[in-house]
């Protein structure tokens, strides 16, 4: 982790990047650098209310204001080590930092909303409040930073539209067949599915808001029925050839049940169950027409196993865990 420079070479406005590896020291050079910023006497307008830090978490920033009052506390107390590493980069010398550290660590007690270490969640929301009125809002705004009533109010909304015929409708039995048949048959859904969708919606909203990119919301009927013609097709084939053959059951295979769930059209089961051992044995190679047989089995079974590979990699496009959205890049998209 490279030195932070002295005090006295610090000119302002300044970008420093840390670029290291987790548990390399970053947070301990951010809150000496924050220290050495109340201390210095070089630093220009560096009174407690000036300074500001910015971490991603509630966590992160309650961990740094306790290291930095740690900092603070250390130098007070007479800390060799710690009064070391603050005098290399902070003129003064130790007695007028030990000092210093003292007197800020009762002004940061006394005054401790002024001690501006924070979540970038809140910084933003405090210049919203303070800029309500511009904004054309009352000054005693509310600003919450849980979407979770903006969906449950939007998804009602959506409901109030979704009359019979509306587009809205349509969209909402699109969405409803989809999560149904992504359903395997081992689960089910309570007769409305209001409420799981309302769920899948707020885990969806979740996801997108840390995105950052737009999101292409995209009609998967047409793809995905194309897919379920080809798995129905390969398996039927497949089956007839088995049926011919008259060689042994494998034991270990799933055919059978496999080949149940695509007569029921339950295409899910498929994309969860295992395709790994075929449907019938290995007969002894002086069996020669077995054998051709057998090798016809095997084409069979691998094109009626791509198929249910080209299902699942579609069905895994159209879903984010049985959600009808992917995402894109602006700008990155060909063809």
């Amino acid at each position: 982790m490279p030195d932070l420079e002295h005090d006295t070479t610090i000119a302002l406005p300044r970008v420093t990047v840390l670029k290291a590896s987790a548990g390399s020291g970053k947070t301990f050079r951010l809150t000496q650098r924050y220290a050495q910023f109340l201390l210095s006497e070089k630093i220009p307008r560096n009174g407690l209310r000036n300074l500001m830090a910015l971490t991603f978490s509630n966590n992160a920033a309650r961990e740094m204001r306790r290291k930095v009052l740690e900092w603070l506390k250390l130098l007070a107390l007479g800390d060799h080590s710690r009064l070391a590493q603050m005098a290399e980069i902070t003129s003064g010398g130790t007695e007028r930092l030990a000092r210093r550290a003292g007197e800020l660590v009762d002004l940061v007690l006394s005054r401790y909303s002024e001690f501006q270490v924070r979540t970038i969640d809140s910084f933003m929301a405090a210049l919203f409040r303070a800029s309500a009125l511009d904004f054309g809002f009352g000054p005693e705004i509310e600003i919450s930073l849980d979407p979770e009533p903006l969906v449950d109010y939007a998804w009602s909304l959506f409901l109030r539209e979704a009359r019979e015929g509306s587009p809205a409708a349509r969209l909402l039995d699109q969405t409803v067949a989809s999560v149904l048949d992504f359903s395997t048959s081992a689960g089910g859904f309570d007769w409305s599915p209001a409420g799981a969708l309302l769920e899948e919606l707020r885990r969806l909203e979740s996801r997108v808001s840390g995105m950052g990119e737009a999101l292409v919301v995209e009609d998967p009927a047409a793809m995905l029925q194309g897919h379920r013609d080809r798995i129905e097709r390969t398996w039927e084939s497949l089956a007839e050839l088995v049926d011919r053959s008259g060689l042994d059951r494998h034991g270990n295979s799933r055919f059978p049940s496999l080949l149940a769930s695509v007569r029921e059209r339950r295409f899910s089961d498929l994309v969860a169950g295992s395709l790994r051992n075929p449907p019938v044995r290995k007969p002894p190679a002086s069996a020669r027409a077995a054998v051709q047989g057998y090798e016809r089995i095997l084409s069979g079974w691998q094109e009626a196993v791509e198929a249910v590979h080209g299902f699942a990699a579609a069905w895994a496009r159209t879903t984010s865990r049985s959600c009808a959205c992917t995402r894109s890049f602006q700008g990155s998209r060909t063809g």
